[in-house]
């Protein structure tokens, strides 16, 4: 990807260097807004290639030749008097420093960032804090958070889910309360949690072996009308209280698989040409209704009586 976005780029440059040969000695005379487009058009071309060193380092975790490669590109940008580095330059060249695992240097990129004129995003912080996560730094990784809110932005659900996923981790004796505290300000804030969420606070009371919590947890998710996924079974593995649950899941994900149950899988090619063959229902309408069925089931199992109790 990175060698076929360099070849682009070589080829833009050369395109433009033809286009500057006009009829009188070369001497062409452009817009204002036709080299304001030009501007525009080579910014993303700068920032395609970048992009291009974060995809290969995703593939290739801690490999140094792609920040080497992003670094060669946002020089020559910067050598480049027809660009300036934009917002998504820096927030691409954080998430390259992050996945290769020099958050330092991610870091540093933020103070750049902030020096240029620009204002991070929540985009842009959510990636610097990714990048000391994946390090294991959680008191950096804090201490950027802190910070982001000092500029009054508001985290998202990414934001909280790096944080519990980095403290689960983590080796840290408190480890479990920090992650409520952190779970707690999440609902505070109205920021809704996503079945990753859910997932890492299942497995943080489960290391902690807090499994009453667990269940408390378990119930809220499918309360919540958030979807299990095969993590969620993982998750509450060896919890005595939620083994049934767990069978029960599982018995839905083989049901899905054929056919006759709602779940992710069933986006599986293999799915589609069994649903001809038998004359299944695949519809939005008709997986939404088998779906909350299904966790309707699992919520009489976990709650029993108390369900159908008046709060």
């Amino acid at each position: 990807d990175v060698d076929r976005a360099e070849m682009w780029f070589n080829q833009l440059d050369v395109i433009e260097e033809r286009g500057k040969d006009g009829v009188n000695g070369g001497e062409a005379k452009e817009s204002e807004g036709n080299n304001r487009s030009k501007q525009i058009a080579r910014t993303r071309m700068y920032n395609y290639v970048i992009r291009s060193c974060r995809n290969a380092a995703r593939r290739e975790r801690a490999d140094m030749k792609y920040i080497k490669c992003a670094d060669k590109w946002f020089s020559r940008m910067q050598s480049d008097p027809s660009v300036e580095p934009d917002q998504y330059t820096f927030t691409e060249l954080i998430n390259v420093y992050g996945l290769s695992l020099s958050p330092e240097r991610a870091q540093d990129m933020l103070q750049l960032m902030k020096k240029s004129g620009l204002k991070p995003d929540i985009v842009t912080y959510t990636s610097v804090i990714n990048a000391w996560a994946k390090s294991n730094s959680i008191e950096q990784m804090i201490r950027c958070f802190e910070e982001m809110e000092d500029y009054e932005l508001e985290p998202n659900v990414r934001t909280y889910t790096i944080i519990l996923n980095a403290l689960k981790e983590s080796n840290l004796p408190d480890l479990k309360l920090r992650a409520e505290k952190v779970f707690l300000d999440m609902k505070t804030r109205n920021v809704k949690a996503n079945v990753v969420t859910y997932n890492v606070m299942l497995r943080i009371y489960r290391n902690a072996k807090d499994f009453d919590m667990a269940k408390r947890t378990l119930v809220e998710m499918l309360e919540s009308q958030i979807h299990p996924d095969n993590y969620t079974i993982e998750a509450i593995n060896k919890i005595p209280d939620l083994e049934n649950i767990r069978k029960a899941l599982m018995n839905e994900m083989r049901m899905t698989l054929k056919g006759k149950a709602p779940h992710r899988f069933e986006r599986d090619t293999s799915y589609a040409p069994y649903a001809r063959k038998h004359k299944l229902g695949v519809g939005k309408r008709n997986r939404k209704q088998r779906r909350r069925k299904a966790e309707e089931t699992i919520l009489d199992e976990v709650l029993g009586d108390r369900r159908n109790k008046p709060s």
